[in-house]
């Protein structure tokens, strides 16, 4: 959804890594994490000229709260015009991101966005565990309007020492590795066939010297 409003930050026409940074909420009357996560995170609006618009959540003006409760936390982070706000709800074994919310003012338009959605099972990681995606994830709050993380690592509950536990890694970060693998085998045997038709020259240069 989009409407008018009074102006706030400019957008990029190009993408750029967003910083990566710390968020935590802690349970009332105690030091304990219910929720924590490292991440890089990034708006991604589609202007009135079908064209895609970036916005980087970037450390200064940004701020973290929330709510703590048995089977649903909720992580606030605020930023200058805009707020993000991610829901995680508790399985008997597991936990994940069940709703995401987010609204930007832009200038010099003084454009609104907002969207969210709600009934996911996003991340969806087991308890004690924490969710790591190298990554980017991307998510449609809206048709105009989309939430994206990238060097993620988060969890929610059954937090020991406010240290991430063992790590459940993404399948998108499990792909990387194949493809890395095939790239490196293919420089490989460029290199491996420059090198022998360099040989083969030299051979050929020392028989017709004699």
């Amino acid at each position: 959804m989009t409407t008018r409003e009074t102006v706030g930050p400019t957008l990029s026409p190009v993408p750029s890594p967003p910083p990566v940074l710390n968020y935590s909420v802690t349970q009332p009357n105690s030091s304990t994490n219910c929720i924590q996560a490292s991440m890089g995170l990034e708006l991604i609006v589609l202007n009135s000229d079908e064209k895609e618009r970036y916005f980087n959540i970037e450390r200064y003006g940004t701020t973290s709260t929330g709510t703590c409760g048995e089977d649903k936390s909720n992580l606030n982070i605020t930023f200058n015009k805009g707020f993000i706000s991610i829901t995680f709800k508790k399985s008997e074994d597991s936990y994940y991101i069940s709703e995401i919310e987010a609204v930007l003012k832009v200038s010099p338009q003084g454009m609104l966005y907002n969207g969210n959605i709600t009934n996911q099972q996003l991340f969806k990681t087991s308890l004690g565990y924490s969710f790591k995606c190298a990554s980017k994830q991307t998510v449609m709050l809206a048709h105009n309007f989309q939430f994206r993380t990238v060097y993620t690592q988060l969890q929610a509950f059954s937090i020991n020492n406010n240290k991430f536990g063992k790590v459940s890694q993404c399948s998108a970060d499990h792909n990387i590795v194949p493809v890395a693998v095939g790239v490196m085998v293919v420089i490989l045997i460029v290199l491996g066939l420059i090198i022998y038709g360099i040989y083969l020259k030299c051979k050929s240069d020392g028989y017709q010297r004699i």
